[in-house]
């Protein structure tokens, strides 16, 4: 067992608090074996919330993606294009699970995706999940981590959400409303995009659905393949911009992936994939060998891919 800390920098106690109730409500309903388990929930010694996982905590996809850019020999060596694009595909897996929950996981990035040292791919951080239906979201029962503190047993979700609105509505006025259940609020005008997608980076929350999450797996898979965020050193205002992110750079990534890429990252959410299982579906057939849905099929094509996959890996 590891304990992993519930990150927070600038929330206050009682925010901080409810967000993480919140995220511990939303992995009571997820039970995947790439979604993080909570086995105890309570506080450490600092009172910083924190919950016990089902793994010991190796390393995230983020340091992975330094290592490689370090050019770190084990690191190369380990993780090849084909285990990367594996491990995004159980992310994508992830995903698809949560999206059959009606859960929007919201705040993908490559440091929410813990790699265990027998190969195990989690997705963590859960606090900013937007729940398309509350009605049947189990109870959150916390338990002590750390002898002798005084927590309530038990903490319902559509309390922590009552609490959610009052501390927000003091702190920065009245929380935006999706399907019953309180949001943060989202940044639309400054700060960086990081692997936000355009809808959530302009704050319309009732416009997210499972492609705002096929937008971030999208970011994701681009700082796989360039070892750098997709909007690196770009401000918030640029994203909202009608200018397309440019295609990868051609020779150092397979143009199959880069259509990949850049299908995931449309601005306009109609033309992004449909479905995170569409997104993957592509991921798979590529390492195959076969056309891609993002490109145009036939033979020759078929070939190609071939040809760009083994020179590539």
């Amino acid at each position: 067992m590891s304990t992993s800390i519930h990150p927070t920098v600038t929330d206050s106690a009682v925010h901080q608090w409810q967000r993480f109730i919140h995220e511990s409500a939303v992995l009571a309903r997820l039970s995947h074996p790439n979604i993080v388990q909570v086995c105890d929930l309570g506080q450490d010694a600092g009172g910083r919330p924190c919950y016990a996982l089902k793994m010991e905590r190796e390393r995230t996809l983020q340091q992975v993606i330094e290592g490689l850019r370090r050019k770190e020999p084990e690191t190369l060596r380990e993780f090849t294009l084909d285990r990367l694009l594996t491990l995004h595909g159980k992310v994508c897996e992830a995903l698809t699970f949560a999206h059959s929950r009606h859960i929007i996981h919201g705040g993908l990035k490559p440091e929410s995706v813990m790699i265990g040292g027998s190969g195990e791919v989690l997705v963590m951080d859960w606090g900013a999940a937007q729940v398309l239906d509350s009605q049947h979201l189990e109870e959150v029962h916390v338990r002590h981590v750390t002898p002798g503190l005084k927590l309530p047993r038990k903490v319902s979700l559509r309390e922590a959400n009552v609490k959610r609105r009052e501390e927000k509505a003091r702190r920065e006025g009245p929380a935006e409303e999706f399907s019953g259940i309180a949001l943060p609020a989202l940044q639309g005008g400054t700060g960086l995009p990081g692997y936000r997608s355009p809808e959530q980076v302009m704050g319309l929350t009732h416009d997210l659905d499972e492609r705002s999450d096929v937008y971030s797996l999208g970011s994701v898979l681009y700082a796989i393949l360039t070892l750098h965020p997709p909007w690196e050193g770009r401000a918030v205002s640029e994203v909202k911009s009608p200018t397309p992110l440019p295609h990868l750079a051609e020779g150092r990534v397979p143009a199959a992936l880069s259509s990949m890429v850049m299908k995931a990252l449309a601005l306009d959410k109609e033309r992004r994939y449909p479905s995170v299982a569409a997104f993957r579906a592509d991921i798979e057939a590529f390492q195959r060998g076969h056309a891609i849905a993002a490109g145009k099929g036939g033979l020759a094509k078929q070939i190609v891919l071939r040809i760009k996959r083994l020179t590539f890996g």
